[in-house]
């Protein structure tokens, strides 16, 4: 009798945890969206007096000083920030790099060519799939003190 007792109740405890884990979850509230009403009580549009550029009142900042032990890129006004990829865009498995590279194109223009102001310049070279490939890449990469960030192996 007691066996019995025991299995139903084991019985029931499992049901009760498959039932508990395939219940849906409650709800979570949404935010309200804004209503016109909400619209309506905005700040009237800014005169042409107040669109002026205000102008700075801070000093510039110091020269900045690297203390990065790798070292740090510096890029002018205007200058380019130069990201490297090193994939393997040639041989038997260049779909690989080229389709990595055309992500990274991708990426680039979704970001509208240009960051922090300055414009994006994408250089690269080929790994070749290979370790003296990889090996050439990489040091023609370490080599150019002005590339700022590198994108790969595949």
């Amino acid at each position: 009798m007691k066996r019995k007792l025991l299995l139903i109740l084991y019985a029931l405890v499992v049901l009760s945890l498959i039932v508990s884990a395939c219940s849906k979850a409650t709800p979570t509230p949404k935010p309200e969206m804004p209503t016109q009403a909400a619209e309506a009580t905005k700040a009237p549009a800014a005169t042409k007096a107040a669109e002026t550029k205000p102008t700075p009142t801070a000093k510039p900042a110091e020269g900045f000083k690297c203390d990065d032990p790798l070292g740090c890129v510096e890029i002018g006004p205007g200058d380019p920030i130069r990201i490297a990829y090193m994939l393997v865009v040639s041989g038997p498995n260049e779909t690989l790099g080229i389709d990595s590279k055309r992500g990274i194109e991708i990426a680039i223009d979704d970001v509208g060519g240009e960051l922090l102001g300055h414009p994006i310049e994408l250089v690269g070279e080929d790994s070749q799939c290979s370790p003296e490939g990889g090996q050439a890449a990489a040091q023609k990469i370490a080599a150019d003190k002005s590339i700022v960030g590198v994108i790969g192996t595949n």
